[in-house]
């Protein structure tokens, strides 16, 4: 059966998800300073980290074999010159994401 508020409920995580995504992109493509290219799956990866969520968590959203998302979250990090989930989180909210 079609639940109402279930389906607001995943419309409304798809709107802050993109809307996240969003300023992401902006932040690492040239505004507050930092000029750093990420593919749209570095994106959606980067959102869902910023979310407090597993590589687990994120593979089986994705619908991605947990390595691949491993293999993303080290790109991002090395493209960001940072070495970890801490680090990442605190360069992020440091551009005032």
């Amino acid at each position: 059966m079609y639940d109402v508020n279930e389906y607001m409920q995943e419309r409304g995580r798809e709107m802050r998800l993109a809307k996240i995504e969003d300023i992401l992109n902006r932040a690492f493509n040239g505004e507050n300073g930092l000029k750093v290219v990420l593919t749209k799956r570095q994106l959606q990866i980067l959102t869902m980290v910023m979310q407090a969520k597993s590589n687990k968590q994120i593979s089986q959203e994705l619908e991605l074999v947990e390595r691949t998302v491993e293999y993303h979250r080290n790109r991002i990090m090395g493209k960001l010159g940072v070495h970890n989930s801490v680090e990442l989180t605190k360069l992020v909210i440091s551009m005032g994401i």
